[in-house]
């Protein structure tokens, strides 16, 4: 009993690492493409999800989102956030 549990974690671990590997989830192929990969959460997961994109699609969504940032912001200093999320 002593041998298997660190047979086990060594198992586990080489596991998790090749998992871990670029050339295993895809990625090398969306960097020949000029795209670049980014780990995204994802609402009631706990687990990321890799979305890769252009440098300008990256930029473009990074404006979207600081212009509904600011655009809640104002809404709360102004007191009126009910339904702000309703669009």
């Amino acid at each position: 009993m002593r041998i298997t549990a660190p047979i086990l974690g060594a198992v586990l671990l080489v596991a998790c690492t090749t998992a871990a590997n670029p050339d295993a989830t895809g990625m090398s192929a969306a960097a020949e493409d000029g795209k670049i990969c980014k780990r995204m959460p994802v609402m009631g997961s706990n687990f990321p999800k890799t979305v890769c994109s252009t440098a300008e699609e990256w930029a473009v969504f990074e404006a979207q989102t600081r212009e509904s940032v600011d655009a809640y912001d104002r809404d709360r200093k102004a007191g009126n956030t009910q339904g702000a999320f309703e669009n």
